[in-house]
């Protein structure tokens, strides 16, 4: 119901913990997740940048490996390379997953995840982090979204999620990934969770506009009737079904998508048996994800607009929801990835995979 709670827990078991079991290994589950589970441990996603949101693979922050005394060293090297938007950041995490180019021995491996203190048990910036409020949005304000800033900040070497690179004590970087592009790829399709997330929640939000405007237009009356036998009920009215009712059918259609995309997610995550993952099933996922996302959020912007057009002057009161509605759900379209880049995802899936279906042809 509260898209602001949906958020923050999102951020903190979706994203978060996420990318903790996703991205970590053995001794990261062990050491953080019971902690995460029960929000003894509250965290953030420290991806996005003031200038960097959709291009990941250039994110300016930097993790610099530091041999002599086996720590990591986190910095922001300009203002563009600050981590923006970041949910529970300006009051509430203490630990990021901070996303950062790993420089080892000079050599820039792309980016890679790391666990960073942000705060003390006391709610204290730890030294060198650098705490700010995004400030005042245009909706879910329940939602602490914060900048943060490093100023050469030690973490131990085991601070980095080592899934898919690892770096040993001697400075020696060791990935079963080869090609860098690759293991970036492969690292970030990992967490399409988010995104199936935001879908799914953007279908409740157009649910929920739609449960209020179908049964008001089903109760408020509107101008006599030719034959003088009493008011019109809205939804009689063509132009007001045509308003609601092909928006109450594509809702049940992208719903039934959501949960039939759920299902794949579960079995792609714990394939049967000791099999390998499908990495071919995996990019399908990958690209359902995306587009469903894209889709759903955009369609969410306009049936809740729709929705509040049809309920008049009374879907304007803040009591009624459905601005309250809107002002939650207008970025959805933006976060966890910009639609029309999505949508360029899902294009790109899609010839990747008429390419393979050829590739044996002459």
């Amino acid at each position: 119901g509260d898209l602001s709670l949906m958020v923050k827990a999102g951020v903190q078991w979706g994203l978060f913990g996420g990318a903790v079991q996703l991205l970590g290994t053995g001794r990261h589950h062990q050491r953080y997740l019971r902690d995460i589970i029960d929000v003894s441990l509250p965290g953030c996603f420290a991806m996005t940048e003031t200038g960097h949101g959709s291009d990941v693979q250039h994110l300016g922050t930097t993790a610099t490996y530091d041999p002599a005394t086996g720590e990591f060293v986190i910095s922001t090297p300009d203002p563009g390379a600050r981590k923006d938007y970041i949910g529970n950041a300006a009051r509430d995490g203490r630990l990021a997953a901070v996303f950062a180019q790993l420089i080892v021995d000079g050599t820039n491996h792309g980016v890679h995840a790391l666990l960073v203190p942000i705060r003390d048990t006391d709610g204290h910036p730890m030294p060198g982090v650098l705490i700010e409020d995004c400030g005042r949005k245009g909706g879910l304000n329940g939602v602490d979204n914060g900048r943060l800033s490093f100023r050469d900040v030690r973490v131990p070497r085991e601070a980095l999620l080592n899934r898919f690179g690892d770096v040993n004590a001697d400075g020696h970087y060791t990935s079963p990934i080869a090609s860098d592009g690759r293991r970036f790829f492969t690292m970030i399709g990992t967490l399409i969770r988010g995104r199936i997330s935001v879908a799914g929640t953007a279908g409740s939000a157009a649910k929920r506009a739609l449960a209020l405007a179908v049964a008001y237009g089903n109760q408020r009356t509107q101008f006599e009737r030719p034959d003088g036998s009493g008011e019109v009920t809205l939804l009689d009215y063509r132009a007001h079904q045509r308003k609601l009712l092909p928006a109450l059918a594509t809702t049940y259609a992208l719903s039934f998508a959501q949960y039939e995309l759920a299902g794949a997610l579960d079995e792609v995550s714990r394939p049967a048996g000791n099999a390998e993952p499908d990495e071919r099933r995996q990019r399908e996922l990958e690209s359902r994800a995306a587009g469903l996302k894209a889709v759903s959020t955009w369609h969410t912007t306009a049936t809740v607009q729709a929705c509040r057009e049809a309920c008049g002057g009374a879907g304007y009161l803040a009591g009624n929801l459905l601005m309250t509605l809107k002002a939650d759900t207008d970025v959805f379209t933006t976060f966890e990835g910009d639609n029309t880049v999505l949508l360029q995802l899902v294009a790109k899936g899609l010839l990747t995979n008429y390419q393979s279906d050829f590739a044996d042809l002459g």
